[in-house]
């Protein structure tokens, strides 16, 4: 059953999405972490708003890594933006080329071979870094705040129109010109509405600014 999610999601490109699971996860871990994970991402060429929003619906719990679900998740939804569609869980299945990462597309490891080799010697601990992907990541806490004020504006079908946006951008006393840059970053499909992940975005930046 999870194989099928997985190849829902990849379609054509399953191999692929593989190989670049196992090149971040050498280890199986299960999970990578933020930093790699982020690195990765902005391989792609996107916006940091547009890899906010893949991050948002590739890590919903709001954990802080990608496991290989999310992974397969977010290359599915770069591929989509680079194919002029919008990135959503509602188009996960559409068909697209696979995503241009910025590098060649990583190759089937070797076999190993039989003979004997070098002994291994332990890997030096790598050097703590900041974790990159913090500025796209919302807390649980956050995006709970977020969610409320969200339920508080009254939206209908899922999504709130501008104009009752604008007095809770306001209240952060940014310019109105920075206000702007937000809103065109955050209202994807230009549609003068804000659906939840949209809202939060905007709430989200406004806070990193001021």
């Amino acid at each position: 059953m999870i194989s099928t999610v997985f190849c829902r999601v990849a379609g054509d490109h399953f191999q692929l999405f593989e190989l670049w699971y196992h090149k971040l996860d050498p280890k199986n871990l299960g999970s990578i972490p933020a930093g790699p994970a982020a690195s990765f991402l902005k391989k792609s060429g996107l916006n940091e708003n547009i890899l906010s929003r893949i991050w948002d619906i590739s890590d919903p719990g709001g954990k802080g890594y990608l496991d290989k679900a999310g992974l397969f998740v977010a290359l599915k939804l770069v591929a989509l933006v680079q194919n002029g569609k919008e990135p959503s869980i509602a188009n996960i299945s559409f068909i697209t080329s696979p995503p241009n990462m910025g590098e060649a597309p990583p190759h089937p490891p070797p076999p190993l071979s039989k003979s004997p080799g070098p002994p291994l010697v332990p890997a030096p601990p790598a050097p703590t870094t900041v974790n990159s992907a913090g500025v796209w990541t919302i807390t649980p806490a956050d995006r709970a705040r977020y969610d409320q004020i969200f339920n508080s504006l009254g939206p209908e079908a899922n999504k709130i129109h501008g104009n009752k946006v604008r007095g809770v951008m306001l209240n952060s006393k940014l310019s109105t010109d920075i206000l702007g840059k937000i809103w065109d970053l955050a209202d994807m499909d230009k549609d003068g509405n804000l659906d939840k992940v949209e809202f939060s975005i905007i709430l989200h930046k406004e806070n990193l600014i001021s």
